[in-house]
C-alpha cells in the first residue's frame, strides 16, 4: 500500500493509499551495452530454455551470442522499446483506473525478467515506496510456465530470501492471463488486436481485402514444456479464434511461431516455414500479427520487420505487419478495465456463488489458514485446483496414481486434499510444502490435517487446512486418484480440477469453471451496494433500512 502525500479538502497534510500495479515482462536491453547482462539472464532461466549445465553454459552462450545480437539491435535503433512502451503503457492505466474506481489510486512499477529493472530492483524501488499492497499484472496475455510463471517464481524467490514473516511485506494478487479478454480483442469502444488488424487491411483496395492472409506470429515454445501441458500454445489460439471472430472470420489465416533457438524441437510451424509455403501456394499477399506481445521490441521489429520481411520479398511476397499495441489508446482502456475488474472482483465470491445458485456458495467449511500465519489479513490465494484424493492406507481397492501426488502439481495450481473424514493424521508436511513450491503452486487447501507449521511459515508457502496433526501418513492414509472431482466437508461442496479456489483469512471458496465472469460481475455490484450501505450507516442511517434501500436492488 503505497502512501502519497496529499493534501485534504481542509488543507491539512493526509496520506492517501495507493495500490501499485506491477506490470511483468521479459524486458529488452535498452541500450546494446547491457545485451550480454540480458542474454546471460535469458539462458540462465531454466523455466524458459532448459539446457544441461544451465549455471556454466548460460552465461558461454550468452557471450558468443551477443555480437550477433548487438548487431540485430544497432539495427533497430540501438536497444529495445519495451522498457519506455511499459512504461507508457502503465502511467496511462493508472490515470483511468483511478476513473473506473472511485476512491482509490494507483501507481505502476515495471518489473522485467532479464533486464533492467528487474524483480529485486523493483521490489526495492517499491519497498522505499512504502507500498504494501500490489496487483502483479503479468504482460504476456496468454500464460506459459515459461514466461508469466516464471516471472512469478523469480518474484516469490526473491521474497523469500528477504527472510521477513510476511515475505516482502507486501500484499500481492495476480492477473495472470487475460488472453481473450474483451478489451483485447473486441467490444464497440476497446478493441486492440483488431483494430489494428483493420487498419492494416484497409491499405489493400477494397476488392482483396478479404483474399489477405493473416499470419499470427507468436512466441515459439520447445516442445520439451508444451509436452508436459503448458497452456500456452492452447491459451494464444483462443486469442486468435476470438480475434477472427471479431473480423467475421472474413480472411484466410494461420497461428505459427518465431523466435525458435538451439537444435531442439520447437513448436511449429515457424513463421518463416509458414511463408515459404505459402508463397508455394502462390499467396502474394500476406499480413503478419505480432498475436502474444504487448509492445515492440526485437522479436517484431528485427524478426518480423526485417528478417522475415526480407524472407518475403525474396519470395514475391506483399508482407505487411499489423501494428503493435505500444500505447495505443485502446489497448491502454483495456488493460485499466481488466486491473479494475480484478481490484473490484476479489470479495463477496459466496455471496455471488448463492445468487448464482450454487451449492452452499462454494464455501470450504472449517478450513482455516495455517501459514504463513493464522491472522495474516493481507494473504490471498487465487488459482486453479489441483485436486488429490485420499484414501485409507489399508484401502486396497482405490487406485494408486504412477507418481507422488506432489510431483505432479502443474506450475500456478493450488493443490486441494481430500482426506478420510476420521483420519488423524496429517497428508501435509515440510517437504512437500518445498516440492510444491519448486514446481510453481501457490499454495495447498486441505480438508485435512497438516504438520511441520514452523517449516511451511519458514517457506513462506499457504496452508490452509481443518486441523494439525504431530503424525504422518505412514500406515494412516495414503494418495488415490489425483485431478478427480473430490467431495469436501462430508459432500458440502464438490471441488472440481481446475475450479478457481479464493482462499484469505476470512476462508475458502471454490468457484466453479465457466462461472468466473458471472461471479465477477455479482461481485462488482455487490461492492458497490455495500460501499453505499457503509455510507448510510456511517452517517447515523440504521442497518435495517440501509439494507433495505440498497440491497433491495442488487
Amino acid at each position: 500500500m503505497l502512501r502519497v502525500l496529499g493534501r485534504n479538502p481542509t488543507g491539512e497534510r493526509s496520506y492517501w493509499e495507493c495500490t501499485a500495479v506491477v506490470l511483468m515482462n521479459m524486458g529488452g536491453p535498452s541500450t546494446t551495452s547491457e545485451v550480454q547482462f540480458f542474454l546471460t539472464n535469458l539462458f540462465s532461466d531454466p523455466d524458459l530454455i532448459p539446457i544441461p549445465a544451465q549455471k556454466w553454459l548460460a552465461p558461454i552462450l550468452a557471450k558468443r551470442r551477443t555480437p550477433k545480437i548487438e548487431q540485430q539491435y544497432d539495427e533497430i535503433g540501438g536497444g529495445s522499446p519495451i522498457l519506455r512502451w511499459t512504461r507508457e503503457q502503465g502511467e496511462g492505466m493508472t490515470k483511468i483506473l483511478e476513473e473506473l474506481v472511485p476512491g482509490e489510486r494507483f501507481k505502476s512499477y515495471v518489473m522485467f525478467r532479464y533486464a533492467h529493472p528487474m524483480t529485486g530492483d523493483t521490489i526495492e524501488e517499491m519497498k522505499r515506496d512504502g507500498v504494501k499492497r500490489a496487483i502483479a499484472f503479468t504482460q504476456y496475455p496468454q500464460y506459459s510456465c515459461s514466461t508469466t510463471g516464471s516471472s512469478l517464481m523469480e518474484l516469490w524467490r526473491y521474497r523469500d530470501k528477504m527472510k521477513l514473516p510476511n515475505g516482502d511485506g507486501i500484499e500481492w494478487s495476480v492477473i495472470d492471463r487475460w488472453g481473450t479478454h474483451p478489451g483485447l480483442v473486441e467490444a464497440s469502444r476497446i478493441r486492440a488486436f483488431s483494430q489494428n488488424i483493420e487498419a492494416t487491411l484497409a491499405q489493400y483496395p477494397p476488392e482483396e481485402r478479404s483474399k489477405v492472409v493473416l499470419l499470427f506470429s507468436a512466441h515459439s515454445l520447445p516442445m520439451t514444456v508444451v509436452n508436459r501441458g503448458d497452456p500456452y500454445v492452447s491459451e494464444v489460439a483462443a486469442t486468435v479464434s476470438a480475434v477472427m471472430h471479431r473480423l467475421g472470420n472474413k480472411n484466410p489465416y494461420r497461428l505459427v511461431w518465431q523466435s525458435k533457438v538451439g537444435p531442439r524441437a520447437w513448436m511449429g510451424p515457424q513463421t518463416s516455414e509458414a511463408l515459404k509455403g505459402l508463397a508455394g501456394l502462390g499467396e502474394k499477399k500476406v499480413v503478419l500479427v505480432p498475436i502474444a506481445f504487448t509492445s515492440d521490441h526485437i522479436e517484431t521489429l528485427y524478426e518480423l520487420d526485417l528478417e522475415y520481411g526480407k524472407e518475403a520479398k525474396d519470395l514475391g511476397i506483399d508482407l505487411r505487419r499489423a501494428e503493435s499495441l505500444n500505447g495505443s489508446p485502446v489497448f491502454i482502456r483495456a488493460l485499466a478495465d481488466i486491473a479494475a475488474e480484478h481490484v473490484k472482483a476479489v470479495r463477496s465470491v459466496s455471496d455471488a456463488l448463492i445468487k448464482l445458485g450454487f451449492k452452499n456458495g462454494g464455501y470450504l467449511p472449517d478450513i482455516t489458514m495455517r501459514s504463513p500465519a493464522t491472522d495474516d489479513l493481507t494473504v490471498k490465494v487465487c488459482g486453479p485446483a489441483y485436486t488429490v484424493q485420499m484414501v485409507d492406507a489399508k484401502d486396497d481397492a482405490s487406485p494408486k496414481p504412477k507418481e507422488h501426488f506432489v510431483d505432479a502439481a502443474p506450475n500456478g495450481s493450488v493443490v486441494v486434499i481430500s482426506a478420510p473424514a476420521a483420519a488423524k493424521n496429517a497428508v501435509w508436511g515440510g517437504l512437500m510444502t518445498a516440492g510444491a513450491k519448486a514446481r510453481g503452486a501457490i499454495g495447498v487447501i486441505i480438508d485435512g490435517r497438516c504438520r511441520d507449521l514452523a517449516e511451511h511459515r519458514a517457506q513462506s508457502f499457504l496452508v490452509f487446512a481443518k486441523g494439525s496433526s504431530t503424525l504422518g501418513q505412514g500406515g494412516f492414509t495414503r494418495p488415490s486418484a489425483l485431478n478427480v472431482p473430490v467431495e469436501i466437508g462430508d459432500n458440502w461442496v464438490t471441488v472440481n480440477p481446475g475450479d478457481t479456489i479464493v482462499a484469505d483469512a476470512d476462508g475458502v471458496v471454490c468457484v466453479p469453471a465457466g462461472s468466473v465472469e458471472s461471479v465477477a460481475e455479482l461481485c462488482r455490484k455487490g461492492r458497490a451496494v455495500d460501499e453505499k450501505c457503509m455510507g448510510d450507516i456511517l452517517a447515523g442511517k440504521g442497518v435495517a433500512a440501509s439494507f433495505k434501500l440498497h440491497r433491495g436492488k442488487l
